[in-house]
């Protein structure tokens, strides 16, 4: 059971490393797994990073889904604002401008 969660809380991280790496299919298998698992948690802020990786990923890929990748990242900037996690709040609220004027 310990592997099992120390597995689940990397998701994150592996689902940036993926995205990283142009892997789009592990990045969002990675990244809907550490949703489920920030949600479980109630954990928000984390839950507001692993939307503005998972909009990326769906920007990124080839044939991605722009519209959803908008929403996840307005998603992911309202609540990073709500949380006062700037960072999280800026990166989104960026990758939102720079698609955009794509």
């Amino acid at each position: 059971m310990k592997r099992r969660d120390d597995i689940r809380s990397l998701a994150r991280h592996l689902g940036r490393l993926a995205l990283m790496l142009e892997r789009y299919d592990e990045a969002e298998s990675h990244l809907a797994a550490a949703h489920a698992e920030q949600e479980r948690l109630g954990a928000p802020i984390w839950q507001a990073d692993t939307d503005h990786l998972h909009g990326l990923t769906l920007l990124r890929r080839p044939g991605g889904d722009a519209e959803r990748g908008c929403a996840l990242l307005r998603q992911a900037a309202e609540a990073a604002r709500r949380r006062e996690a700037a960072g999280i709040e800026r990166d989104a609220e960026a990758a939102l401008a720079r698609h955009a004027t794509a």
